[in-house]
């Protein structure tokens, strides 16, 4: 395939935080490792996001060479992109992912968290408790943000999306 509107972003994930959010792609001269399209750096894992708009497999060479990224065999990293692309669409977006390499060399996508994201009630962010807020609660008619709410918000979010 020569088209997608799936990539994977940069993520934070576990122990691993992440500076800068990015697509990420197969390194051309390390197999089973996945790069920024603008930087080179190396990332350990990666969210399948959505674009927005279809992405030519030209359209991330032509990225990678504006930004000075070393490709020695083009026509050889087209057909790793190409395979990159078909392994894109075993996931959901959401999905967290992680590189590795198959039998061939080929980069092999493997899913590394779930799309919700929360495996626990303790591990809801603080910036979920503001979305949390609502309904409203007591006679004057605030809104107050409480723990119980923004569990339910996530554990009705959990039923509708897995």
């Amino acid at each position: 395939m020569e088209r997608t509107k799936k990539m994977p972003e940069s993520t934070h994930f576990g122990d691993v935080k992440v500076k800068r959010k990015e697509f990420l792609v197969p390194s051309p001269t390390e197999n089973g490792v996945l790069i920024g399209i603008n930087s080179g750096k190396v990332y350990t894992y990666g969210m399948i996001c959505h674009t927005g708009k279809e992405v030519f497999l030209s359209d991330i060479m032509d990225k990678m060479m504006a930004n000075k990224i070393d490709i020695p065999d083009e026509n050889a990293y087209q057909l790793v992109l190409g395979h990159f692309i078909d392994e894109l669409y075993r996931y959901k977006i959401g999905n967290i992912i992680t590189g590795s390499q198959d039998s061939r060399g080929d980069i092999l996508l493997m899913k590394a968290g779930r799309p919700c994201g929360f495996r626990s009630i303790k591990q809801i962010p603080s910036a979920a408790m503001t979305r949390a807020d609502l309904t409203k609660r007591g006679k004057s008619g605030k809104w107050k943000s409480s723990r119980k709410a923004a569990i339910s918000f996530y554990q009705k979010k959990k039923r509708s999306c897995c």
